[in-house]
């Protein structure tokens, strides 16, 4: 049921901010919690970044295709309307969306996705960001769907203000661009597992997270011990 998947997103949630709290796996962890109780093919936080700009931050999905499509978003898409209107941006037809977002909407259609949401990371007049989600078929979108992918964003704008909170001695732009900067080292290091096991980008990431999740440690963590050479995983 929707709800019950609701339920066990927020408790997965609560219990990651109190528990060896880390943003980017947090963000992690929200876009898959988001994939499943929206049913999406796809979920991904994009947060501005120093420059107000907005970047990809966490996804639940490598895939090549999905990455652009969220840093394609930095002037046009669903997630920068969200942010620049303060309100969700619901889509079920990308087709028809081509007009209002002509290079996105495009790719989108390329790519198989039909339907797209985005819904604002803000608090009071604060915007961060915005919460992604993409599906390969439209379906049923219905308002209690809107209601929850919200609250799940509310909840996404409470950790992203929570690791500002505890960094009380950077600027906002700094605090923010730390998770933005993890994209890098995560690319490296799937760029370097890719190559030592032979397989492909996609795999080298699921790898990684898993090693962090069954370890309990963060991803950053693994990512930076396998560039370093110091981490070799089966």
């Amino acid at each position: 049921m929707p709800e019950a998947r609701l339920g066990r997103a927020f408790v997965n949630l609560a219990d990651a901010l109190v528990n060896g709290y880390e943003a980017l796996d947090f963000l992690y962890l929200l876009c898959d919690r988001c994939r499943d109780v929206l049913i999406a093919d796809a979920a991904g936080v994009m947060l501005t970044d120093e420059d107000d700009i907005l970047q990809l931050s966490a996804a639940s999905s490598e895939e090549p295709y999905v990455l652009e499509l969220f840093e394609m978003q930095s002037h046009e898409g669903p997630c920068y309307d969200a942010v620049m209107m303060g309100q969700p941006v619901i889509e079920h037809d990308v087709k028809a969306a081509i007009d209002r977002w002509p290079i996105f909407a495009a790719k989108a259609v390329e790519a198989g996705v039909e339907a797209v949401y985005a819904f604002p990371l803000h608090l009071r007049d604060t915007r961060v960001g915005a919460l992604n989600a993409f599906r390969h078929n439209s379906g049923s979108f219905q308002e209690r769907d809107l209601y929850a992918g919200q609250a799940l964003a509310d909840v996404a704008t409470i950790g992203v203000v929570h690791d500002r909170a505890i960094r009380q001695a950077h600027q906002r732009s700094e605090q923010l661009q730390i998770a933005l900067d993890s994209r890098v080292l995560i690319e490296q290091a799937k760029g370097v597992l890719a190559e030592r096991r032979a397989v492909d980008l996609g795999v080298a990431f699921d790898m990684l997270r898993r090693h962090a999740r069954n370890n309990s440690v963060s991803i950053r963590e693994v990512c930076r011990d396998v560039i370093e050479g110091d981490l070799t995983l089966e």
